[in-house]
């Protein structure tokens, strides 16, 4: 997301999902996804974010949930 929605993609309530995976694994990514359940009944994906290098540690994703979820 590197602008803010605009007006009909704001007006649908959003819904996040992580999951989590172990931060030192090459295997296994922590993802984060968020989701719309628009008018005509599917969802949409609106954003999805694979976590790695730096950015997989766990202080990193706290901090980022909360700053997606408020644009």
């Amino acid at each position: 997301m590197r602008e803010k929605p605009d007006t009909l993609a704001g007006s649908y309530k959003s819904v996040m999902g992580i999951d989590y995976g172990p931060v030192n694994s090459t295997d296994s990514y922590t993802i984060i996804s968020i989701v719309q359940l628009r008018g005509d009944g599917k969802f949409h994906n609106v954003y999805a974010k694979r976590f790695t290098g730096k950015e997989a540690d766990y202080a990193f994703i706290h901090q980022e949930v909360p700053r997606l979820m408020n644009q």
